[in-house]
């Protein structure tokens, strides 16, 4: 006969909480993790997120059935979640001692998962200028991955600034002291009306001829007329608050670093742009110190972006969808 081994069942409650918080030793070692460990979590708390959404996602679709989700799986479901919370209260830790992301934390939009992706994965001892981060993070469109070559970027910091970091603005594109979702607000309506009057046509032409879409397709209609679609406006809208914000941190990182003022972006030094805003300046308008106008101007803006909203769920639709 087989032996069977002791079991210890829960009976009150199938769902009960196992998994330990952390204690007073792990969240005091939390704040000494160094950049590669700081990376692995990083990247664990978005595959726990990942798992969770997912294991969910199979719970509401058998409920939505009228078929009762299996034990087992509900139970996953609620250990993803909490595993995911631990990890996240970890970089919490991490973040609210280092001061760098104790900073760039201050940023609507910006919580410590973000925080501690961009210091995990952006050596500011390599950086010696905004544009070396821009160009590591793929957000300079003039940099191309062509075929057989080694990918020029980060792709993980990428994901995190260009997509991840970049949604959160869309989603704070009407809050009226979001400082990033005014600057996706100001150059969506910019890149729109560019749109508008045919200036990326040969961009539309070139998009056309390389890739295939289906020929029912918004992306097709829209290229098939010399346009962008509106994916790529909310993309490209997306992709420059992601910039902005990188340079923020940029600046922050930089002057906690080398204890000096950063250099000024080359769009500004040599480009013929005059008017820098500076770290001080974002966070004066975040703290509701600094005039909504006068800030719309200084990025190009006109009183349309101040009276106009944008259809933030629609937009991060498009944008999901890209």
């Amino acid at each position: 006969m087989t032996a069977v081994p002791n079991v210890r069942v829960i009976e009150s409650n199938p769902f009960e909480e196992t998994i330990e918080r952390l204690s007073k030793d792990i969240k005091a070692a939390a704040r000494t993790l160094e950049r590669n460990a700081l990376r692995y979590f990083v990247d664990t708390y978005y595959q726990m997120q990942e798992a969770r959404i997912r294991s969910a996602g199979q719970v509401s679709a058998m409920t939505a059935d009228g078929t009762e989700p299996h034990a087992c799986m509900a139970w996953l479901s609620q250990q993803n979640g909490t595993l995911e919370r631990r990890v996240h209260a970890m970089l919490d830790e991490y973040t609210k001692y280092d001061p760098v992301c104790l900073q760039i934390r201050r940023v609507l939009g910006i919580g410590p998962v973000i925080a501690a992706g961009l210091r995990a994965h952006i050596d500011i001892e390599k950086a010696p200028n905004v544009s070396h981060v821009w160009s590591f993070a793929g957000l300079c469109p003039h940099i191309k991955w062509e075929k057989g070559q080694r990918r020029p970027w980060n792709a993980e910091l990428k994901t995190l600034t260009a997509f991840k970091m970049g949604s959160c603005f869309v989603k704070l594109a009407n809050h009226e002291r979001s400082f990033f979702g005014l600057v996706y607000r100001v150059h969506k309506r910019r890149i729109t009306e560019a749109n508008e009057r045919g200036e990326f046509k040969e961009q539309a032409a070139a998009y056309l001829a390389g890739k295939k879409f289906g020929p029912t397709t918004q992306s097709f209609k829209a290229y098939t007329d010399g346009k962008l679609p509106k994916s790529q406006i909310v993309a490209r809208a997306r992709r420059v608050a992601a910039k902005f914000a990188l340079g923020l941190y940029f600046d922050i990182a930089y002057e906690q670093h080398h204890g000096k003022a950063p250099p000024l972006p080359w769009v500004i030094k040599l480009g013929g742009h005059e008017d820098h805003i500076t770290a001080d300046d974002i966070f004066a308008y975040e703290d509701g110190q600094y005039p909504r106008e006068q800030m719309v101007y200084r990025l190009g803006g006109n009183a349309d972006d101040l009276k106009r909203n944008v259809n933030v769920e629609e937009d991060a639709a498009e944008d999901a969808g890209e």
